[in-house]
Order: C-alpha cells, then structure tokens, then sequence
C-alpha cells in the first residue's frame, strides 16, 4: 500500500534539514536498500523550508517508485527538490518560486498568490499560475485540470 501525503509544511528558516526528508538508514550503513518505496506525495505547500546551505522543500533521498506531484515548493532557499534519487523517481507538476534547485517535468514558476502565508493561509487567490496547472491524482477538482498545492481554488474545504 502506498504511503500518499497531502497537507501544508512549513519550517520558518531555523530548522536545518528538508520539510520531508526521505533517507533509508539502512542503505547508507549497510548498502542494502530498505523499504523506502511506493511513495506519493501529492497536493502539498512546502514553505520556508531549511535554510542556506542546508536542506529545502523536499529531499529524496534512497527511496524508489516516489511520485512527487502538484506540489508548491516556495521560499526553499538551498533546493525545492533535491537528493541522490531525484532522477530515479517520477516528479512532475509541481511550482517553485523563490528557491534553489528544481527537478521534474511539467514545472510551473512563478509567485503561487496565497491568501495570507505569513499566518499559514495557503489557499490560493484568484490569478495564481498553480491554478488547473496539476494532474490527475484522483482527488476532486473544481476546474479544467487539478490545482497545485493542498488546497483547490473555489472548492469548500472539508
């Protein structure tokens, strides 16, 4: 069974290391590979996340069959995405803004226009480019395509 996310990380520049750090410990002490597989990280906002020169949004390393997609990687100042199995794994359909490094295909830049992130509001306003800029990943969508990010534009929250 996959593991799936879908929420809102947020760091504030004083946490080392990535918001989501995949690292399989037993590879690195042992060379064996663990069970970092079948991952999903879908509709998601990485903010603020590490800070110069160590980690960002999302650190991938050791994992393999990772989906990393419709995401809003913003404010990362060493990496959006970044690790040893970058290129190993699917990774599209995500929208940096004000960080490092990037990976992927489909990638979306530009300011993603939340509502108020400074007090974690990270709805998306009228205008933003993560707007029907996603892919279907089987959650409900209120537009022509699915929203990047963990929150549709226009649609209740439950």
């Amino acid at each position: 069974m996959p593991v799936r996310w879908s929420t809102t990380f947020f760091g504030g520049q004083t946490r080392p290391g990535s918001c989501l750090d995949f690292w399989d410990e037993l590879k690195e002490n042992t060379g064996r590979p663990g069970k970092m597989t079948d991952i999903r990280v879908e509709n998601n906002v990485f903010y603020d996340c590490g800070r110069k020169g160590i980690g960002g949004g999302i650190r991938l390393d050791d994992a393999s069959k990772t989906t990393i997609v419709n995401n809003i990687i913003t404010l990362n100042d060493e990496a959006g995405i970044t690790g040893n199995a970058v290129r190993e794994n699917t990774i599209s359909h995500n929208l940096f803004f004000k960080t490092g490094r990037t990976a992927g295909n489909d990638k979306v830049f530009g300011d993603p226009l939340f509502v108020n992130p400074r007090k974690r509001d990270f709805h998306l306003r009228q205008g933003s480019p993560a707007i029907d800029a996603g892919t279907d990943v089987g959650l409900p969508s209120g537009g022509s395509a699915p929203d990047l990010g963990a929150y549709e534009y226009g649609m209740a929250d439950d």
